[in-house]
């Protein structure tokens, strides 16, 4: 079975989850790597290295930077980063057991929304000298919640000004176990080396990485889009206005019909797929808004379905 998490230190992760991790192939693979990498020193770094992935809605935005510097702000240093472009598998990788029971509407939102545009992964190092959270748990915290009324001042979703439930900029794994399976499912064996051993080696030489390079490149794969609804709407209009899907739409997000699970999953597969020229960003915001017309919007993160987190 692999590397299992037996007898593992109480702050690799919470115990039922590390039971359930001994049979999932990303950690094992993902956990196997690690210590390959990074030797007699893994547990350490696995405690003091931490990463966030910039979602595409940051990246559209132009607001990396401000989340760059928040986690500057609470001693976080930049040792790696990559572009990663999310699709329908990955998506069910990293959150496989979040979105184990997430509604169909749901699960259909998310697949819009996180492939509109790549993502950019952060390898952060942690210089808090006290050490005593370990640096995934302390990003956890630091992402904050998806509800906006749950957010609190400095943390990185109220930083980047999140305007709904699925539109929430950032992901972060909740410990060090969930880092390890994530990277296992993100990155094929030979990236993940790479990856690995890249970090390792600004680490142990306390090399903390200019992020230009980073937020340019980031920029440079995903053309400005304000994510402003209305703006995506009149598109919408503008493009199908005579299409039943459409008046449909208007009437959910106006109130004037009920927000069915059947009548949410219709429309938002059609917005996946119809042939119309608009952008995958103005897709994905009228899904994600339409999400928020659910009597019980049991939304995602990044997603959970319980408290949204991703």
């Amino acid at each position: 079975m692999g590397p299992k998490p037996r007898g593992a230190p109480s702050w690799l992760g919470d115990p039922a989850k590390l039971a359930r991790y001994a049979a999932d192939i990303a950690w094992r693979e993902g956990m196997a790597d690690v210590a390959e990498a990074w030797g007699d020193d893994h547990k350490s770094l696995l405690r003091r290295i931490g990463f966030v992935l910039f979602k595409p809605e940051s990246l559209l935005t132009r607001r990396v930077e401000e989340g760059l510097s928040r986690l500057r702000a609470l001693r976080f240093e930049l040792l790696a980063w990559r572009l990663v472009r999310l699709d329908r598998s990955l998506v069910r990788g990293i959150w496989r057991y979040e979105l184990a029971t997430a509604p169909l509407p749901t699960l259909a939102a998310v697949d819009i929304v996180a492939t509109c545009a790549p993502c950019l992964l952060v390898v952060l190092h942690d210089t808090d000298e006290t050490g005593a959270t370990p640096a995934a748990t302390r990003l956890a915290a630091a992402k904050g919640s998806a509800r906006g009324h749950e957010q609190q001042p400095g943390q990185l979703r109220s930083t980047l000004r999140s305007p709904t439930l699925l539109l929430n900029f950032v992901h972060a794994p909740d410990a060090p176990a969930d880092l390890v399976r994530e990277l296992g499912a993100l990155f094929d064996a030979s990236a993940r080396a790479d990856l690995l051993a890249e970090v390792r080696e600004a680490a142990g030489q306390r090399r903390a990485l200019s992020i230009e390079a980073a937020v340019a490149a980031a920029y440079e794969s995903a053309p400005f889009h304000p994510l402003d609804f209305d703006e995506s709407f009149a598109r919408l209009r503008e493009a199908a206005p005579q299409a039943p899907e459409t008046a449909a739409i208007a009437d959910l997000l106006e109130g004037r019909a009920p927000a069915s699970d059947d009548r949410l999953l219709r429309l938002i597969r059609w917005l996946d797929v119809c042939e119309l020229p608009l952008s995958r960003a103005d897709r994905g915001v009228l899904a994600a808004h339409l999400l928020n017309t659910h009597p019980r919007p049991e939304g995602i993160a990044g997603p959970k379905t319980e408290e949204p987190q991703a």
